[in-house]
């Protein structure tokens, strides 16, 4: 089945709980990039759900808990770009659990409850501002490939001649960096599946302790 289809699964109704594990996410990107990384991280316990769209949590968390299989669910994971306000993005999700009528981790990363246990990790994190295109642009940095340089100039060439662009610069120069790549990569997600961001950078470590963290027992 092809990613398309399954994102047009992730409507609670008609969405069915199939491991013993969920990560919750996003929207399509994240979905691919996640998709991805558990398969590089041989993590076949986690099943992921796409909330199409960050506002959406707190509606689909209260069809998901009514689901047949719900309380076969060991441990929930929820995953949000930090943004602008990581303090505001975590009390957001946290106030979507409660509504719920789930355990509320106090902490990002902390296992909270039972049966199941909830964790939710911001991205970057609690403490930064930012997204996941942030993060892989990071990665990319540690790689030290040479293209970034190359963004970084198109981006000072566009700020020298007062040319105006997305606000969402970090979205911007994801987009400018997949063009450097030889074959065309429409988004940060295809960019996963052909392996772009390198899944072994320290960068992705949180992200990684924090998969593995819910698939335990």
């Amino acid at each position: 089945m092809g990613t398309n289809s399954k994102l047009k699964n992730c409507c609670p109704k008609y969405f069915q709980i199939e491991k013993p594990h969920l990560l919750i996410v996003e929207g399509k990107d994240d979905y691919q990039f996640f998709e991805s990384f558990l398969e590089h991280l041989n993590l076949q316990g986690i099943q992921l759900f796409c909330l199409e769209g960050k506002n959406n949590l707190n509606n689909k968390l209260k069809a998901l808990v009514r689901l047949p299989n719900f309380s076969l669910l060991e441990s929930i994971g929820i995953t949000r770009d930090s943004d602008d306000n990581p303090i505001g993005a975590f009390q957001s999700i946290q106030s979507a659990l409660k509504n719920a009528g789930l355990a509320v981790p106090k902490e990002e990363l902390t296992l909270a409850g039972k049966n199941p246990r909830i964790s939710i990790c911001l991205i970057p994190g609690i403490n930064q501002k930012g997204s996941l295109e942030d993060l892989c642009l990071e990665a990319i940095a540690e790689a030290q490939d040479r293209a970034l340089d190359c963004v970084d100039a198109y981006f000072s060439c566009l700020r020298k001649n007062k040319i105006k662009f997305s606000k969402k610069v970090f979205k911007a120069k994801v987009q400018v960096f997949l063009a450097s790549r030889r074959e065309y990569i429409p988004d940060l997600g295809i960019a996963a599946k052909r392996s772009v961001w390198p899944w072994d950078s320290h960068v992705f470590a949180k992200i990684k302790d924090f998969l593995f963290d819910l698939a335990s027992k």
